[in-house]
């Protein structure tokens, strides 16, 4: 959608509107990146915490906010010799906000780890002595 946006306003259709459309789009997606990354308890998002996720995810802050990142580009003048460099650099993004989103999922609809199972309480040694009590230590104590 912001794409689509900056490609009109380069051709010059609806530009004030699309421009609106095209900058609003980027503080979303500003906003989006850092709600995956630091969660939100309003709306019961965890904060990425796998190496996977926080892989995945700066993978996409670099394609986004990097040197050469997409909104370093989008971000001055629009021009038609930029149109390559942010459709080219927009399917990569797609592609691993796609694989951020899966593993999100992943998560969500995983079950947590069940709890150990309790052992058995043990007795303190010599309180046993095979009897399987206290009373039988007592009794094969002062037998």
């Amino acid at each position: 959608k912001m794409v689509v946006a900056y490609l009109f306003v380069v051709i010059g259709y609806d530009v004030e509107d699309h421009m609106t459309e095209f900058q609003e789009d980027v503080v979303k997606f500003d906003r989006i990146l850092q709600l995956l990354y630091h969660g939100d308890d309003k709306i019961g998002l965890q904060a990425a915490e796998s190496s996977d996720l926080i892989y995945w995810l700066d993978r996409c802050s670099a394609l986004w906010e990097g040197e050469n990142g997409l909104k370093a580009v989008i971000s001055t003048e629009p021009s038609y010799f930029k149109i390559d460099f942010v459709a080219l650099q927009n399917i990569p993004l797609l592609g691993n906000l796609n694989v951020v989103v899966g593993l999100y999922e992943k998560i969500a609809t995983t079950p947590p780890p069940s709890p150990p199972e309790p052992s058995p309480p043990t007795s303190p040694p010599g309180w046993n002595n095979g009897s399987g009590s206290l009373l039988g230590a007592y009794i094969v104590f002062f037998a």
